[in-house]
């Protein structure tokens, strides 16, 4: 029992962390112009960066996928802010995903999706009761959401 609950906080502890796992890239330019500042200003100055991954380019190495995955569900079991992000192509246009948690204990799964020439964007912002990462291909799957807006999100 002593040893799950070093291995747990181990755990948590290399987690907690504003800087994102190694294998991650940086946030910028991910979205549009701000989305990142909006993403931030969201969450909060006391967040644990769990990375952002481009998914369009080869898959990370499993080490990576599993520390991800890792850094997600201890900052969801602690309660944590914390941030997670995507890039990937679903089919035909390019799908920015984000997950995080608020100050106020609020899930957040903000999707912005554009078309691969440019056109239509959109934004939906949804709080969600469950949102998980998928250890293989670290896409995330959101549960039981409510829209809270579309469109950029807007500085409390």
């Amino acid at each position: 029992m002593r040893l799950l609950a070093l291995v747990s906080s181990m755990l948590l502890c290399s987690c907690a962390t504003a800087t994102p796992p190694p294998g991650a890239h940086a946030w910028n330019p991910t979205g549009y112009e701000g989305f990142v500042e909006s993403i931030d200003a969201l969450v909060g100055p006391t967040v644990v960066d769990c990375g952002f991954f481009d998914l369009l380019e080869r898959k990370p190495a499993s080490k990576v996928r599993r520390k991800a995955h890792a850094c997600v569900e201890q900052a969801i079991t602690a309660g944590q802010t914390f941030k997670y992000g995507t890039l990937r192509l679903p089919i035909d246009s390019f799908a920015t995903e984000v997950i995080a948690r608020t100050a106020d204990g609020k899930l957040w799964m903000i999707a912005y999706d554009i078309m691969i020439d440019g056109e239509a964007p959109q934004q939906w912002n949804q709080i969600c009761q469950k949102v998980v990462v998928d250890p293989r291909t670290m896409i995330i799957n959101a549960q039981g959401c409510v829209e809270e807006s579309t469109g950029r999100l807007v500085a409390k």
